[in-house]
């Protein structure tokens, strides 16, 4: 990864919070899982931020909801999560990009593609730039960062249709991140890194979970979540009403989540990820001490490799 284009502190602002809106999806969601956290626990920094969701949403998907929105007023397609120092609890309506970007200018905007298109540098093209000229033309001082996005746990499928290991699609996902943030002239936010960096460093490998093993455990038992910080299990009702185990093998787990949200700190503030305070009750003051290391050392240009 070019560590250079490593975004290690957006530039502040006095007298107000950061401000920062995600064009994003599921995997810039759960940056508001815990970053708001980090962020409540100390009195450093100030934030306002705002996650455009809409699952597995594309570059190009982003390009047609704006035109869209233009057209019809009322077309809202995306669920608004916002953020404010001080506030309290997560601000949550439904909004289209037009009325998002009508706003008092942000900061920062941060970009990515969806994970299944986000390793294919042609996906971007044309929509990335279309989106980034757009926002421009209404914020002409606004920065930009992409968000890099991870690999796949071991087992995912979708792996196995494209032909390529989870290591194999990180290496991809990073050159084209890599690619954008140049072809951007902007910053990236290490998420894929710090979460290879988990793997790399935890002392506990992802084995494959005994398909026997998971057809015993009964509601509300669900398998550990070990060796990785991507992949989580859940226990729903089928088309008939059967409680059943589903895996997500693409989404970050509880423990992915603070990783995330350290990565962002450390990125928004230039801050070390090693002196955050908050921890998460569900995480070991160990497990929490190596994802802050995770954060730290992808945020100073240490690969995954």
């Amino acid at each position: 990864m070019d560590g250079d284009r490593i975004l290690r502190g957006a530039e502040l602002p006095e007298n107000r919070p950061l401000r920062v809106l995600m064009v994003g999806n599921s995997y810039s969601l759960s940056v508001m899982k815990e970053l708001p956290e980090i962020v409540a626990a100390q009195d450093k920094h100030a934030l306002d931020i705002t996650n455009m969701y809409i699952g597995g949403c594309s570059l190009e998907r982003h390009v047609e909801n704006w035109d869209r929105a233009k057209r019809e007023a009322d077309f809202r397609p995306y669920r608004i999560s916002r953020f404010v120092s001080g506030r309290g609890r997560l601000e949550e309506f439904d909004g289209n990009m037009p009325e998002v970007l009508d706003v008092p200018a942000y900061d920062l905007v941060t970009l990515q593609q969806c994970s299944h298109q986000g390793f294919r540098r042609e996906s971007w093209e044309p929509y990335g730039d279309l989106l980034a000229e757009r926002i421009r033309a209404v914020m002409p001082e606004v920065r930009f960062a992409v968000h890099q996005t991870w690999s796949y746990r071991s087992d995912a499928e979708k792996l196995k249709l494209w032909g390529m290991t989870q290591h194999e699609m990180f290496l991809r996902t990073r050159e084209v991140y890599a690619d954008r943030a140049r072809h951007f002239d902007c910053g990236i936010i290490p998420v894929g890194e710090a979460v290879e960096r988990f793997r790399k460093l935890s002392e506990t490998r992802f084995v494959a979970f005994d398909p026997a093993a998971l057809a015993a455990l009964t509601p509300p038992l669900l398998p550990p979540d070990a060796g990785d910080v991507v992949g989580k299990y859940r226990w729903k009702p089928d088309a008939e009403g059967k409680t059943v185990l589903a895996a997500d093998v693409i989404h970050l787990n509880r423990f992915g989540e603070y990783l995330q949200a350290c990565v962002w700190f450390g990125a928004l503030f230039g801050a070390d990820p090693l002196k955050i305070s908050y921890e998460p009750a569900y995480v070991s003051p160990e497990m929490a001490a190596l994802l802050r290391r995770c954060a730290a050392e992808a945020l100073a240009g240490e690969t995954g490799e």
